[in-house]
């Protein structure tokens, strides 16, 4: 009998922790992994998101850089409408440097010949008359702006009777908006 109680008095406490381990710990612990799988998981979705929203906020600062620069773009480059305005502003500025512009030669026929994808390419022969420095500061300060692309070609010529003037052709090609 003695032995019987014994296992008896052992059966009854294992008993209760194997109840107690079943229907308590094991579903709660298994409850709190689900928790921390769950938590796992919207955690590496707010990383997710927050990547995205850094990447997403770095497109617009972009996007709001890249609409600043073509706004300054558009305003420094002529339209086809403004294009004798810059000429008369080309003129002033070769004026201010002590040069002279004898003549503006369009040399093309028509737009539709120089069309580019988003912009027209118009090149024009610039007849002019001043100091060799003086020349180039021009052509310097025509490089500077955003509408200039390029000389095609130029010709500087000397007159000895007017020596410290000389004579040049510039062939200048310059953009425009369409």
């Amino acid at each position: 009998m003695k032995v019987r109680t014994i296992h008896l008095h052992l059966a009854i406490p294992i008993l209760l922790v194997l109840l107690w381990v079943f229907l308590f710990f094991l579903p709660v612990s298994s409850k709190e992994r689900e928790k921390a799988e769950t938590l796992q998981k919207i955690r590496k979705e707010m990383e997710t998101l927050d990547r995205e929203i850094e990447s997403a906020l770095s497109l617009k600062k972009r996007k709001d850089e890249l609409d600043f620069r073509m706004r300054e773009v558009k305003e420094s480059i002529p339209t086809r409408e403004s294009v004798y305005e810059f000429l008369a502003r080309m003129v002033s500025s070769a004026k201010r440097r002590g040069l002279e512009i004898e003549a503006i030669q369009p040399l093309f026929t028509s737009f539709k010949e120089l069309e580019g994808k988003h912009f027209l390419y118009p090149v024009f022969e610039v007849t002019l008359k001043g100091r060799f420095l003086e020349i180039g500061r021009f052509l310097e300060e025509m490089k500077a702006t955003q509408a200039y692309r390029g000389v095609v070609r130029a010709k500087i010529s000397y007159d000895e009777g007017t020596y410290p003037l000389l004579n040049g052709k510039v062939v200048l090609e310059i953009r425009i908006l369409k």
